[in-house]
C-alpha cells in the first residue's frame, strides 16, 4: 500500500490519498484490500488529517467495493477516452 498527502493550498486543508492498495489476485476475497485500506486510513488519521480520496477505475469493482464498504462515495469522474 502507497499513501500520500497532497499538501494545504492556502484554502483547503491538506487532504491525505490512499495511492495504491495492492493484493495479488490469488489472495482476493480473504479481506486483505479491506484491511490494508483500514490501516491507510488510521495512518493517514495518526498524521492528522481529516479528509482522505482515492482512485480506482470504475471498472474496478473488487476496489470499488472495498472502498464503498469503508464508507466512501463517489465524489467525482474523471474521462480519459470517450
Amino acid at each position: 500500500m502507497w499513501t500520500k498527502v497532497h499538501p494545504a493550498d492556502g484554502v483547503a486543508e491538506p487532504v491525505g490519498e490512499i495511492y495504491v492498495v495492492g493484493v495479488d489476485p490469488g489472495a482476493q476475497g480473504l479481506g486483505l484490500g479491506g484491511a490494508l485500506t483500514r490501516i491507510g486510513l488510521a495512518h493517514l488519521a495518526g498524521r492528522g488529517l481529516r479528509r482522505v480520496m482515492l482512485y480506482t477505475d470504475a471498472d474496478n469493482t473488487v476496489a470499488v467495493r472495498t472502498y464503498t464498504g469503508a464508507g466512501f462515495v463517489r465524489t467525482g469522474v474523471d474521462v480519459q477516452f470517450g
